[in-house]
This record gives structure tokens, C-alpha cells and sequence, in this order.
């Protein structure tokens, strides 16, 4: 699919004594689904894995990862990354925002298991990653995220900060990451950490990264969002269950 970049309300915030602060929301297209996307604000780059078909889902408008199952091949996984050669090396704090799909269905097993985002140690195609030919995983960054099922969680943001300055400092390549849970049982109506990808018709549900940064931007390829952006939106603390909602922003 191919759209114009969603663009947002700008807006600076200045305190006296102290630098100016940018708020930068940095949230892809869905490009070209050619394979050539790489992550960047016009070619968004996510995808999801199954094992049970073996086939790639590059263009989805969703994109889950599951618990592992131990009975079926009913497992998959979820893949992003974002291409940070145009947001700022120096940050306070960077917030993956994403919004989960509603699950109103009944669970019969797996239906509570913790997530995490584990960095990716390879490059990989959008539209060629399958089940048997996925990148090869690093440690964990976030998580434990603990989800049940079924859900209606909204939009939730993820404190991504360390993982982005590893990968803007070069001490990591940025080949992105996978989410899943490493919990193993009979997958059968399972939880899943199932949200909106880059390829979705609704824009705003689309995942994107909230930046906090000192750094003056003045290039004209940032977005600035405003300090009460979705004030429905859950902030993700480890330790701490999600709240359900009722509200479908």
C-alpha cells in the first residue's frame, strides 16, 4: 500500500532556564511492500511468522507473536524495525506506542504468559521471513509483559530507550526485533501480543516512536507531538499487569 505520511500537530515546549524540549513522533507508512522497505517514515517495516502455514505475512494489517506450543504448530511471531537515520542520537526517553487488536474470544489453554522484545542478530525481508528462514535472536530488552486472554488492552507505550541508544551508539546493528513469549503449553484460543501494523487503513493505529529529545530539529523530518497526545494511552512498567478497556480510540 501506498499513503502519504501521517502528519501531526507540531508543537515545542520551552521552560525557562532549560533547553528547549523536542517531542518527536516518528510513526511509518506502509511503503512499498516490495521488499525495499526498510523502516523509515514512508516504508514501514513489520511482518509476522507462522508455523503452522509457513508463509510469510509481510503485508498484514496485524502482526502476534504467541507463547510456544508443546501439542501443535499453532506459534508465531511478531517482527518491526525502524529505520533511525533521521531521529536524534541524543534522547531523553523513546516510547513505542502501539495499539493492541481486540481478542473477545474464549481461551481454553495458554491464556496468560509473559512477552518480551528480544533484538534481532540478522537482517531480514518484510516480505520473505517465514517461520523457517527467520533472523537469528539476541537477548531481551522488555519483559516480562504479562497478557491474558481474552483482551481488549488499546494503545500501549514501551519503554524502548535503552535498546534505541544501543542501536544509535552502533554498539548493536539495528536489525530491529521479535516479540513472543518463551512460555510453553498447548496453544488453544492463546493469548497473543496481536497489534496494529505499519500496513493498517487506520493511521493513527499504526505503531510509532515517541522521542523525547534536547536536540534542535530544524530538517523539517520530524513530527511533533502534543504533550497530552491519546490521552487514553497505558504506559507499560514492568511488574505491573495492563488494564483492559472498553475504548477503541
Amino acid at each position: 500500500m501506498k499513503t502519504l505520511a501521517t502528519i501531526l500537530l507540531a508543537s515545542v515546549f520551552a521552560l525557562t532556564g532549560q533547553a528547549q524540549e523536542n517531542r518527536v513522533f516518528f510513526q511509518p507508512d506502509p511503503g512499498q511492500n516490495s521488499g525495499s522497505d526498510l523502516g523509515g517514515l514512508y516504508d514501514g517495516k513489520d511482518a509476522w511468522t507462522y508455523e503452522m502455514t509457513g508463509q510469510n505475512y509481510g503485508s498484514s494489517v496485524q502482526i502476534a507473536g504467541s507463547p510456544i506450543s508443546t501439542t501443535n504448530t499453532n506459534q508465531y511471531k511478531a517482527y518491526m524495525q525502524f529505520d533511525l537515520s533521521t531521529l536524534p542520537e541524543q534522547v531523553d526517553s523513546v516510547m513505542l506506542r502501539v495499539h493492541f487488536e481486540a481478542n473477545p474470544c474464549y481461551c481454553y489453554s495458554n491464556c496468560t504468559a509473559p512477552f518480551y522484545f528480544y533484538y534481532l542478530n540478522e537482517p531480514w525481508n518484510e516480505m520473505t521471513v517465514t517461520w523457517e528462514s527467520a533472523p537469528m535472536e539476541g537477548e531481551s530488552f522488555v519483559g516480562p509483559i504479562w497478557l491474558s486472554a481474552p483482551n481488549n488492552y488499546g494503545f500501549v507505550e514501551f519503554d524502548i530507550t535503552r535498546a534505541y541508544q544501543e542501536w544509535m551508539s552502533g554498539n548493536r546493528s539495528n536489525y530491529g526485533f521479535v516479540i513472543d513469549s518463551p512460555q510453553m503449553g498447548d496453544n488453544n484460543g492463546e493469548v497473543s501480543f496481536r497489534i496494529s501494523s505499519s500496513d493498517h487503513w487506520n493511521a493513527n493505529y499504526r505503531p510509532g516512536l515517541k522521542v523525547h529529545t534536547s536536540e534542535t530539529r530544524d530538517d523539517g523530518n520530524v513530527n511533533i507531538y502534543a504533550q497530552n497526545d491519546n490521552p487514553g494511552t497505558q504506559r507499560f512498567f514492568e511488574g505491573q499487569n495492563l488494564e483492559q478497556t472498553a475504548m477503541d480510540w
